[in-house]
């Protein structure tokens, strides 16, 4: 019998089929406890789609066996281990989500948090695995990735890169205080020194482990499962532009200040917001969405459930407006170049969104921060209908075209295959 090749893939994902499994639920008291603070309830959602896509792209491979160790809040049992669909699911209460832990956190101001209870179970679950390969995907989220500098040096480990803190940019152009953001570059910068292969196509942050991180680093060519069915059908519209993110504070302030402009001339658009905001961002936002006059065209829709509801709630607007501030690309870019939406974004050069106009012109780009470039590409838009039906047609075309989400795993899988050989 042919030998598997045993993989801990470490990650944070969450999807109705798991909810459901795992019986999620915010607890009575947490709820009731945030209604007398007038706090607003947390929320249970889809997040890290392209972790689902990878896994289930998994289940194909008979000679890879695949466990998943993953992190949940709103648990009721310490651990839960089943097997669904060929794959091995080891998941456990994330230590935050403890009250205590959460009371602890409000009341104490540390900020090294080392996460050693999760790391605790994760180093236990690893022996129970026994993997050949960790691959842990995100390097920013210190609560499971910290685990990997408890992986024996015999172990090959891999880091795949969503994002990089340790960007130059990052500090600036995202909402965290310093204090955050020098535990976060520490973190990342222990578990980068510490991974046996970095995985990423970013040339930009490739160059940046190189030049001040990890001089002898190797790595691997891979990319996020990250692809999207192409669905551009005709649909009735009630938003003019839609901007969306897990989290909106990415650059929402960025998509509100060149709207307003836009609106000047055009009174009539809407635009429509959807993502989870930090309360006091949400303060300041509609502070200045009231300074600017636009309060009764902006619509903030919060955080939806599914990754199935924010696709259908992104096609009830005509475009995306998507400006980017530390990203060199997103996926809300390639969601709604999928779904048909002409998307207005900013340059974030040859190694990033200019990339999507390679070979046509298949979104507008304005110069990072530029408001008035921005909102000059929005009124294109809205003045063209020749712009609207072009991009709309090559943004398709180069979304079919994409690697799919079977290319991209197939990829990681023959990596594995060639680590082991060696």
């Amino acid at each position: 019998m042919m030998r598997k090749i045993k993989i801990a893939f470490i990650c944070y994902y969450s999807n109705e089929e798991l909810r459901r499994i795992l019986h999620q639920r915010i607890p009575w008291w947490e709820k009731y406890g945030r209604k007398l603070m007038h706090i607003s309830p947390p929320k249970l959602s889809d997040h890290g789609v392209w972790n689902e896509n990878a896994i289930k792209e998994f289940e194909a491979y008979e000679d890879i066996e695949v466990s998943v160790i993953l992190p949940q809040k709103f648990i009721s049992k310490k651990e839960v281990q089943f097997e669904l669909r060929g794959i091995h699911y080891y998941v456990f209460r994330d230590e935050d989500s403890y009250f205590s832990s959460r009371v602890k956190r409000m009341f104490c101001r540390r900020k090294k948090k080392e996460y050693h209870q999760n790391r605790e179970i994760i180093k236990s679950l690893l022996k129970e695995v026994t993997p050949d390969i960790v691959h842990v995907v995100g390097a920013e989220n210190a609560f499971y990735s910290l685990s990997l500098l408890d992986v024996p040096s015999s172990v090959p480990t891999i880091i795949q890169l969503q994002t990089l803190i340790n960007d130059p940019g990052f500090f600036q152009n995202y909402f965290m205080s310093a204090d955050s953001y020098k535990y976060a570059t520490e973190i990342e910068r222990r578990i980068l020194q510490k991974s046996t292969y970095i995985a990423t196509r970013a040339r930009k942050y490739i160059n940046v482990i190189k030049e001040s991180i990890k001089s002898d680093a190797t790595f691997l060519d891979f990319s996020l499962a990250l692809n999207e069915p192409v669905n551009i059908e005709k649909r009735q519209t009630t938003y003019t532009f839609v901007y969306f993110a897990k989290i909106i504070a990415k650059a929402v302030d960025y998509a509100i200040e060149s709207f307003a402009i836009a609106h000047k001339k055009h009174p009539e658009i809407t635009l429509d917001v959807i993502g989870s905001c930090p309360p006091d961002l949400m303060k300041s936002l509609k502070n200045r969405i009231h300074e600017l006059g636009i309060q009764d065209f902006v619509i903030f829709e919060g955080e939806l459930p599914t990754h199935a509801d924010v696709i259908k709630q992104i096609r009830k607007s005509r475009f995306a407006l998507l400006p980017v501030k530390i990203s060199l690309t997103t996926g809300t870019i390639r969601e709604a170049m999928a779904n048909g939406l002409p998307v207005v974004t900013s340059d974030t050069g040859e190694l990033g969104t200019q990339q999507l106009n390679k070979d046509k012109e298949c979104v507008l780009l304005s110069a990072k921060g530029d408001h008035e470039a921005m909102a000059e590409n929005m009124m294109k838009l809205l003045e063209s209908p020749e712009t609207e039906r072009k991009l709309i047609q090559n943004a398709s075309e180069r979304a079919a075209n994409l690697r799919t989400n079977a290319q991209v795993v197939s990829e990681w899988v023959e990596t594995y295959r060639t680590i082991i050989k060696n």
